[in-house]
């Protein structure tokens, strides 16, 4: 290959010496000046041609990179202002149903303390509303009731109430067309940590008002642990 390559290198430096071994003679001067300003023309169209596809390449590659991260940027946007605008709707739906229970609870039309009647409350609250999934109340003695709507649509009401033991027991029922429970968990002298011990519970009982806590472990139905 060395070989080879030196050849073609004195060839074309000295052509001659190749056209000497040619059958026939040959008058051709590859360096004349006709056919060196003939091979600069064409070289100079090819870097031209070549500098052309880089920069017109470039060009549009850059475009076509700010256009797709502008386009990305903006769905970004419009989804993150989506999402906010249901949070907000939803959050909006549980400030105004907490206002509505205040507001009852301190009217004296619904007794906080008597879990029949707000268990009604909150059922009546969920069917109304169906962005609401959980509505409870806890007592400082321990008691407590919530309502809750799984993933499934499925209601469910579950009472965290004091027996003739000592202890506590913890019922879930699912509630029936004609406003009656049927009892689905028992869970009897429960061990469950009471509401009122939770972090979540002390936190908004010492700033006297409604908290946003971190992640925690809740009840969900039958007895079942759930994360809001």
């Amino acid at each position: 290959m060395g070989l080879a390559a030196s050849l073609c290198f004195l060839f074309g430096v000295a052509p001659r010496l190749l056209y000497r071994y040619l059958p026939y003679p040959v008058e051709y001067h590859p360096y004349n000046g006709a056919h060196l300003v003939e091979t600069a023309q064409i070289l100079t169209l090819l870097v031209l041609l070549l500098v052309t596809t880089v920069v017109v390449g470039g060009t549009l590659l850059y475009n076509a990179r700010y256009a797709v991260e502008d386009l990305a940027g903006q769905l970004l946007e419009q989804a993150a202002e989506r999402v906010r605008q249901q949070v907000d709707a939803v959050l909006q739906v549980a400030r105004g149903q907490g206002a509505v229970n205040a507001g009852l609870i301190e009217s004296g039309a619904v007794a906080f303390d008597d879990h029949e009647k707000m268990t009604e409350l909150f059922l009546a609250a969920l069917r109304a509303q169906p962005s609401l999934s959980y509505l409870s109340l806890g007592l400082d003695d321990g008691r407590y009731w919530h309502v809750y709507r799984s993933p499934q649509d499925e209601i469910s009401v579950e009472w965290l109430l004091p027996n003739d033991r000592g202890g506590f027991d913890l019922v879930d029922y699912h509630p029936r067309d004609d406003g009656t429970l049927e009892e689905i968990f028992r869970d009897a002298d429960t061990k469950r940590t009471p509401p009122s011990e939770r972090p979540y519970y002390k936190s908004a009982v010492e700033a006297r008002r409604s908290t946003w806590p971190e992640t925690y472990i809740f009840l969900g139905a039958a007895g079942a642990f759930d994360i809001p």
